[in-house]
């Protein structure tokens, strides 16, 4: 495969042509330096087949604060030193991204630093701040700072360093009209709005010499009003490439599109590739792109295509840090495939969390997660076959327990079967599968059509019982709810439940609104109703949000807000809004009004067996995450109990 096939940028060799994505990892110290938990982190990935591994760093703190790890004095030195020399003994490169600042789109709120941009723009998160404009003397420093930042990098053993000029950031806001109305040397022309990342990448060779890399991470196309067209994007790319960029990683989108730059479950095209091939055809250099590239086919006829050189895996890597080495072994079975989910990585660094992953509950925790075999076998028993006790069963394997599941219904899924059904939820259903052939092949003891009583599960004698029961949907006390014309969203999703030609939908959440635009995807006519003031009322990442109310503009989905169901009948629904009161018309009803817990066992058990534990939305209805998460450490308590005996 092209993957595994060594490459050139510069002078710098790599084995492959992986590379690990830049994303933050809230991970680093207090002060910024590279902790031993972020080590650990970012050496799972190399120690997985990455060929190199990119990260980013802020290079000054005077006019931000801190950010991200930060390169910005000698105290860094060691921690960076070791940082470079554990991803050194796994074979990866290193590659510091060298962040100048966030400017208008940072996380600081007004107050505490006074945002500040290239020129008086709107502060993204705030629109009516205005930034300050860096002075020129405040230019200067940054520039100083970013070269002795590089020189660092070199010092400490990395091997080459990225510009950040992407995504609407500092240094893009400086490249781009939309954001750059100075009047001075740095503003106007073409020429003077490239003169900051020239400066940069001058400061870089004045500190590392001729020879040392640097690639520069750009953004042809911001997709919005006003802001970059791929015109200009291919005139930047072939000033750098005549400046000696040794490499050009391509992105696409800004912070206002973050729904293209960080693509969700959601996402039809991948802009990324398509930008890239086009970047790609106007210089020689390599280019590097990242982005919906976790499937090995779609990544390997990237490169085979010559639309890439090199492919970034970010939250990929995340899902399984050893995407690389598994695939090269031919074991794409295994590979634990990302969700594109949202909630266990970006969602959380949002909110200053550490990184995690939903699907990986060691992601960001690799110091101190960990399960290992033991010598004492205890005897596991699992309640419901959705994910949580699917994780269960496969970690309470892999540490050597015996382990039995019961399912109630014939196969395996739970509620993710439904989440996986619209064909826009590719990955979701990727992971469906993924554990469905995990489960086979690690030869999983499951009872198919087990409807589990406190009895049976008593009789069964079991050191420990996962309660992985799900939840099921909320079925209110209205008017006609038992009438034959209703469904539940999850039985439609799932099959057992068809619709006529007219549906209502009762409920505009997240599965309200992805079971209404599967029905307009069969070509039935939706119309949601919802009694709160929004739809998607749930808190969800921006970029699902964006994404979700694309599709549902695209699909011409009706929706109601701050409408109540009152009645259905034999073919309409009685809603009262502040307008009043409307019967719709439809042939079928689907209720999608929420979820509560299947937890009834839990009392009933409680006293009765040596040790219970309720996962996932037995617990409360939430999301993946909660009921992987929730599993694998309940596997790894009995494990730890078992070494404490």
């Amino acid at each position: 495969m092209k993957l595994f096939e060594s490459g050139k940028i510069g002078n710098m060799k790599l084995k492959n042509r992986i590379f690990m994505a830049p994303m933050g990892s809230s991970t680093e110290d207090l002060d910024g330096g590279f902790s031993q938990e972020a080590i650990a982190y970012f050496a799972e990935r190399a120690k997985g087949g990455c060929g190199m591994i990119m990260v980013s760093a802020c290079v000054s703190k005077e006019l931000e604060g801190r950010l991200l790890f930060c390169l910005d004095s000698e105290i860094y030195r060691n921690r960076l030193e070791k940082f470079v020399d554990e991803m050194h003994s796994y074979g990866a490169k290193v590659c510091i991204q060298l962040l100048a600042g966030f400017g208008r789109v940072g996380g600081m709120q007004p107050g505490t630093f006074k945002p500040t941009s290239a020129s008086e723009v709107p502060y993204m998160w705030a629109p009516e701040v205005t930034c300050r404009a860096l002075t020129t003397d405040e230019i200067k420093r940054l520039v100083e700072s970013y070269g002795k930042a590089a020189a660092l990098v070199k010092n400490c053993g990395g091997d080459c360093v990225e510009i950040h000029g992407y995504g609407g950031y500092l240094i893009d806001q400086f490249m781009s009209e939309i954001w750059n109305k100075r009047t001075d040397e740095y503003g106007g022309s073409f020429e003077n709005r490239m003169r900051f990342p020239i400066e940069l990448m001058d400061a870089v060779r004045a500190n590392c010499g001729p020879d040392f890399p640097i690639l520069f991470k750009m953004t042809p196309c911001h997709y919005i009003p006003g802001g970059r067209e791929l015109e200009e994007g291919i005139r930047i790319a072939k000033m750098l490439e005549e400046y000696g960029v040794a490499a050009i990683q391509v992105d696409a989108g800004s912070y206002e599109t973050h729904q293209i730059s960080l693509p969700t479950a959601y996402a039809k095209r991948n802009y990324q590739l398509e930008l890239s091939a086009e970047i790609k055809k106007a210089v020689s250099i390599p280019i590097l792109s990242s982005g919906q590239l976790g499937d090995p086919g779609v990544a390997e006829k990237a490169l085979n295509d010559g639309i890439v050189d090199y492919v970034g895996l970010g939250r990929s890597v995340l899902a399984d840090p050893y995407w690389p080495n598994k695939v090269k072994e031919n074991r794409e079975d295994d590979v634990v495939p990302c969700m594109r989910c949202n909630e266990g990585c970006l969602g959380r660094v949002s909110k200053n969390f550490r990184i995690g992953c939903s699907v990986n509950p060691l992601t960001g925790k690799e110091c101190y997660n960990r399960i290992t075999p033991v010598n004492v076998k205890k005897k596991v028993l699992v309640i419901g076959g959705g994910p949580g006790g699917i994780e269960a069963a496969l970690t309470a394997m892999e540490q050597g327990h015996g382990v039995e599941l019961w399912e109630k219904s014939d196969t395996l899924g739970g509620n993710l079967i439904a989440a996986a059904a619209p064909g826009f939820k590719v990955p979701v259903k990727n992971l469906l599968e993924y554990y469905r052939h995990q489960c086979e092949k690690r030869k999983v003891k499951i009872s198919f059509l087990k409807e589990a009583t406190a009895e049976e599960i008593i009789g069964h004698k079991a050191d420990l019982v996962i309660l992985a029961t799900g939840s099921s949907h909320i079925i209110p006390r209205i008017s006609g709810i038992d009438q034959k014309n209703v469904a539940t969203a999850v039985d439609v999703l799932k099959g057992k439940a068809s619709t006529g030609e007219k549906v209502v939908v009762i409920g505009a959440g997240l599965v309200g609104i992805e079971t209404a635009l599967h029905l307009i995807s069969l070509g039935k006519q939706v119309t949601v109703i919802e009694m709160k003031d929004r739809i998607l009322p749930e808190p969800m990442f921006e970029t699902d949000v964006k994404m979700l109310n694309e599709l549902i503009a695209e699909s011409g989905l009706t929706c109601k807000v701050s409408t109540m169901l009152c009645e259905i009948k034999d073919g309409s629904v009685v809603v009262e809004s502040p307008e009043g009161k409307e019967e719709i018309n439809c042939d079928t009803v689907v209720l999608a009004m929420g979820f509560r817990s299947n937890n009834a066992l839990e009392k009933e058990l409680e006293g009765k067996v040596p040790e219970v534990v309720t996962v996932g939305d037995a617990v409360f209805p939430r999301k993946v995450l909660s009921a992987v998460w929730e599993s694998y450490y309940a596997i790894r308590a009995l494990n730890e109990s078992i070494q404490c005996s």
